[in-house]
C-alpha cells in the first residue's frame, strides 16, 4: 500500500469522465481532469433519450436480466455479455444515484416515476427528465465536480487538448502531454493511471449529428501509441433525423414512444411500414432493423429515395415544440416550425460509433496504466446501441474505470518521480517540435478543405451500406488526402488561441483511425446490426461472431479476429422484431 494519495488523470468531462473522476475520488484518490470544454458542451448533453433501468414499478415482470437480454439481442449478439449483465444489474442503483444528485425525473399524475418503453425494449424502463435528460446529467455531475474541487480533491483544467500519452521506459502509461487551447502552452501532467473518456468518432463522418470536433482525436492518439481498437467498423445510422442549420438532429425516442408513427407514401396514401412489419414495437425497433425495413419498402414502391415522414398527430403539440426548441450544442432549430398535425420529413444520418478502445471487465485497455470509458470504448452496445442505454453505459463505464484506475494506482505505487527527467523532457520537446513543424509547413492546400473531403469520404463509405470495392476506392482516396496534408500550410499562424493548429493535429490522427475503420469493414464478410454489407446480407455466427481487434505495427494496420464472443448468458438466435 502507498503512503500518499494516488493521482488519477481523467481525459474528458462528459458523463463517463465525470463519473470516473467521482468514483476515483470516492476511493481516496486525487483527480486531475483535463477537458476540451465545459461538461455542458459534452456529447452527453445532446442525448435526450433517457436512462434505462429495470425498476419494475408496476409489476410488469421487468428485471435486470430481461434488460440485459434485450440489450444483447438489440446489439445483435456482439456485445460483451458479462459486461452488459453487470451494467443492467447496476442500472437501478445508477438511476437512484442520479436522482439523489438532483435530477428530477418525469412523474405520473399520481406522483410516481414515469417510465417509457424505449427503443428495443418490451417493458417500460426508461426514465427521462423532460426533453433535456442529457443536460440534466451533465448539470448534476458538474455540481459534484465543483464540490470536489472546492474540497481540493479535484484539479480541473478546462480548455486543454490531449497531445500524447507519457510512457516510461517499460511502456507503462504514467501521464499525458497536453496543450492549452488558448495560450498553446505545452505541459506534462503526471498520474499513476490515466482514464480516457474523450468520446467516440462520429464527427469523422460528414453530415453526422455529432459535433465537428467529436472526431476521435484523443482515441486515435492512444491507438497510434499502441492501444488496440475493437470493432471500429460498426457505425450507427439513425433512421429518423431532421436538418437544423446544417446539422442533423435525431428524433428522440420518447416522441416515438408517445405515439409518433412512421410512414412512406404508397399509391398516394401513407403506408405505416414499421407497424406492419415490425410489430409490436413498430418505430421502436433497433435503428438497424427500422432502417432496413424502410429501405426495403422504398424499393418496393419503386423509389429508393422515397420520403420517410413522421405522423405526429397523436402527440401533444407542446411535446413537439419543446423538442424542436430545446437547447442543444451545435443545433438551434428556429427555422423548423412543425405543427403536431403535419407530417415531419426525416432522413437517416450517422449518429455514433460503436467501436473504440479495447477494454476488459475493469475497463483497462491494452496499455498498462491506461483505462477508458464511454463512447471511446467498445463494450456494452455490440452491433447496435439502444438509445436509453447510451447514458447508462457511460455512467457505468465511468464508475468501473474510475474505481479500477484507483485500485491499480494503489497496487502499483507508480509515480512520476520514478521517470527519468530525460524522458519527461523528451516528451515535451517532441510535442513542441511537432507544433513547430506544423507552423513551418508550406503549400497551397487547405486543412479545412482536406478535413471536409475526408469526412465526406467516410460518410459515403458507411451511410448507405458497405461495399468492398467502394472501400478500396476510399482507401485510395484517403492516401491522396494524406499526401495533400503534407502541403497544407496553416491559414492562421498566430501563437495564441489558434484552432487551426489543433485542426491540423486532429487531421493527422484521423487518418490512422479512418484507415483502421476501413480495413476492419473490408475484412468483415457478413451483415450484423448496423453493419450492412449487401454482398453478404445475412449474419454469419459460425465465422463472424468475433471481435475485430485492430492494432498499428510500424504504421501498418493489423487485424485479429481470433477472439470469439462469449455467449454463456444468451446463445445467438434470430432477432424476432419483424412481424411478418
Amino acid at each position: 500500500m502507498r503512503d500518499k494519495r494516488a493521482e488519477i488523470l481523467i481525459i474528458g468531462a462528459g458523463a463517463a469522465g465525470s463519473m470516473a473522476a467521482l468514483a476515483a475520488i470516492e476511493q481516496g484518490a486525487h483527480v486531475t481532469m483535463l477537458s476540451r470544454d465545459h461538461p455542458y458542451r459534452a456529447t452527453t448533453a445532446t442525448r435526450h433519450s433517457g436512462i434505462a433501468a429495470a425498476l419494475d414499478l408496476h409489476g410488469e415482470g421487468d428485471s435486470p436480466a430481461l434488460h440485459a437480454q434485450e440489450t444483447i439481442v438489440g446489439g445483435d449478439f456482439l456485445a460483451d455479455q458479462s459486461m452488459v449483465a453487470r451494467m443492467t444489474d447496476a442500472a437501478p442503483a445508477i438511476a437512484g444515484l442520479m436522482q439523489r444528485m438532483g435530477i428530477v425525473f418525469d412523474r405520473t399524475a399520481e406522483g410516481g416515476i414515469s417510465l417509457l418503453a424505449g427503443t428495443g425494449f418490451s417493458k417500460a424502463r426508461t426514465l427521462r427528465a423532460g426533453v433535456t435528460t442529457g443536460q440534466e446529467v451533465a448539470r448534476v455531475l458538474a455540481g459534484q465536480l465543483l464540490r470536489a474541487r472546492h474540497e481540493e480533491r479535484l484539479a480541473w483544467y478546462s480548455g486543454w487538448e490531449l497531445l500524447s500519452l507519457l510512457k516510461d521506459e517499460s511502456g507503462l502509461v504514467r501521464g499525458v502531454v497536453a496543450a492549452n487551447r488558448r495560450s498553446l502552452e505545452v505541459r506534462l501532467f503526471s498520474g499513476d493511471a490515466v482514464v480516457l473518456a474523450a468520446g467516440g468518432f462520429a464527427g469523422l463522418f460528414a453530415d453526422s449529428s455529432a459535433p465537428l470536433d467529436a472526431d476521435g482525436a484523443a482515441l486515435a492518439t492512444c491507438f497510434q501509441q499502441g492501444a488496440h481498437l475493437s470493432n471500429p467498423e460498426f457505425v450507427q445510422v439513425h433512421p429518423f433525423t431532421i436538418l437544423t442549420r446544417g446539422k442533423r438532429r435525431p428524433v428522440p425516442e420518447y416522441l416515438l414512444a408517445e405515439g409518433t408513427r412512421v410512414f412512406c407514401w404508397r399509391e398516394g396514401r401513407p403506408w405505416y411500414v414499421l407497424e406492419e412489419r415490425c410489430a409490436p414495437l413498430g418505430a421502436r425497433v433497433p435503428h438497424d432493423v427500422a432502417l432496413r425495413a424502410l429501405r426495403e419498402a422504398a424499393r418496393e414502391v419503386g423509389d429508393e429515395r422515397a420520403t420517410i415522414a413522421l405522423d405526429c398527430s397523436a402527440l401533444d403539440p407542446m411535446d413537439l415544440e419543446q423538442w424542436l426548441g430545446s437547447p442543444q450544442p451545435e443545433v438551434v432549430s428556429d427555422e423548423e416550425v412543425v405543427s403536431a398535425e403535419a407530417p415531419l420529413g426525416v432522413e437517416p444520418a450517422i449518429v455514433r460509433t460503436l467501436g473504440g478502445l479495447t477494454v476488459d471487465a475493469d475497463h483497462a485497455t491494452t496499455l498498462s496504466g491506461l483505462f477508458a470509458a464511454g463512447d471511446c470504448t467498445a463494450a456494452y452496445h455490440g452491433a447496435c446501441a439502444l438509445p436509453a442505454n447510451e447514458i447508462l453505459a457511460a455512467l457505468q463505464g465511468g464508475l468501473v474505470a474510475g474505481r479500477s484506475a484507483a485500485a491499480y494506482a494503489d497496487r502499483s505505487g507508480a509515480g512520476l518521480g520514478d521517470i527519468p527527467q530525460s524522458v519527461r523532457d523528451a516528451a515535451l520537446a517532441r510535442e513542441e517540435d511537432r507544433h513547430a513543424q506544423i507552423y513551418a509547413r508550406e503549400g497551397d492546400e487547405n486543412i479545412r478543405g482536406i478535413r471536409r473531403d475526408l469526412h465526406e469520404a467516410m460518410r459515403d463509405a458507411f451511410q448507405e451500406g458497405i461495399d468492398d470495392a467502394a472501400l478500396v476506392k476510399t482507401e485510395e482516396r484517403l492516401e491522396i488526402l494524406r499526401q495533400r496534408l503534407d502541403h497544407a500550410a496553416l491559414a492562421d499562424t498566430a501563437h495564441w488561441a489558434n484552432p487551426e493548429l489543433f485542426a491540423a493535429r486532429h487531421l493527422e490522427a484521423a487518418f490512422d483511425l479512418a484507415r483502421a475503420t476501413i480495413a476492419a469493414a473490408r475484412a468483415r464478410q457478413e451483415s450484423r446490426g448496423v453493419f450492412f454489407k449487401p454482398a453478404h446480407p445475412k449474419r454469419d455466427d459460425a465465422n463472424w461472431l468475433v471481435t475485430t481487434k485492430v492494432s498499428l505495427a510500424n504504421g501498418q494496420v493489423q487485424l485479429d479476429h481470433s477472439e470469439r464472443i462469449d455467449t454463456s448468458i444468451i446463445e445467438p438466435t434470430v432477432r424476432t422484431y419483424e412481424g411478418r
